[in-house]
């Protein structure tokens, strides 16, 4: 599974047939095996997900990360590694959009360019550091816009095998955490104890202190941290993630704000820390548990601190 290094545009992709000749040439031009590819792309009466037959264990082009097992998991957004790689294995630019006219469960959306013929309007687009909703529905474009396109190969059925954490675990909290007046870090630690499910370890909220940034709080010197299904979404020193953190602590899968307090894993507060974890009228920065890109997994919008969100808990 790849996302295309080209564009199209879905006024003019002529339909689901023009979509699989677009990742037939970018299959051909990465020099991937000669299967049949489809775009993950529905039209007005076909939904993404029934196109891709009986295949399964898809995996990205370049580093061979494993992406889903099985359409069941494509369709429910339990994604292990994102598809933001391109068919020679390439990572996508951040804010890259790609174009699905799909809903989060695989379905199709009433907007589709007149199944990709015209530029009457908007249809929807996915995020290729996404999982959760996000991979498959994160926006909408108009019908004239670039967009890139997901290819996947149909003509195998691979069983992925499972995956066990290799290092440090991360989770991101079943609950929201709402912050007080006269709050402190300490609360949202003892938060992510008391939803690590009894895990072993000590857990920390992956938070902004003081002046020093998120990733100081850590010990950096011990590999990367890894999520319940064995995905290691962080390097070693917490600067770039190479997967979402949307697994909780019970093996779930959760997209969710989550409270930052700084615009990046080695930034200083700067955009608001609800007054160092201690004031509910203030605001604070926060990520997206479903992305990973370094914009979106971290400081990504501003948000109230009494209205409430999830945490990020990493094993120190």
């Amino acid at each position: 599974m790849f996302v295309t290094s080209t564009t199209v545009r879905p006024d003019m992709l002529g339909g689901l047939t023009g979509a699989g000749t677009a990742c037939s040439t970018a299959a051909q031009a990465g020099h991937l095996p000669d299967v049949h590819y489809v775009a993950y792309l529905s039209s007005s009466s076909i939904d993404a997900a029934t196109r891709l037959e009986q295949a399964r264990g898809w995996q990205r082009p370049g580093d061979h990360l494993p992406i889903a097992d099985t359409i069941e998991r494509l369709r429910s957004g339990q994604l292990l590694y994102p598809p933001r790689l391109d068919e020679t294995g390439n990572p996508v630019p951040e804010n890259t959009v790609v174009l699905t006219a799909t809903n989060a469960f695989g379905s199709r959306l009433p907007d589709t360019c007149a199944d990709f013929t015209l530029d009457n309007g908007t249809v929807e687009v996915g995020a290729p550091d996404g999982a959760g909703n996000a991979w498959s529905t994160n926006g909408v474009v108009s019908c004239s816009s670039n967009v890139h396109l997901y290819c996947l190969g149909i003509s195998k059925a691979v069983t992925i095998p499972p995956m066990q954490p290799a290092g440090r675990i991360g989770f991101v909290t079943t609950d929201v955490f709402s912050v007080t007046d006269a709050g402190s870090v300490t609360a949202l630690d003892a938060f992510c104890t008391a939803q690590s499910a009894g895990m072993s370890g000590v857990f920390k909220a992956f938070v902004a202190v003081g002046t020093s940034p998120p990733n100081a709080r850590f010990d950096l010197t011990r590999g990367p941290w890894y999520r319940l299904d064995g995905v290691a979404f962080a390097n070693q020193t917490l600067q770039s993630f190479d997967a979402p953190l949307h697994q909780d602590a019970h093996g779930d899968y959760i997209e969710r704000d989550v409270l930052f307090g700084s615009t990046g894993p080695t930034v200083p507060t700067s955009a608001g820390n609800c007054a160092d974890w201690s004031q509910s009228g203030a605001s604070t920065s926060t990520g997206d548990s479903g992305r990973s890109s370094s914009g979106a997994f971290v400081g990504q919008t501003l948000l109230a601190c009494g209205t409430g969100a999830n945490l990020y808990c990493l094993e120190q």
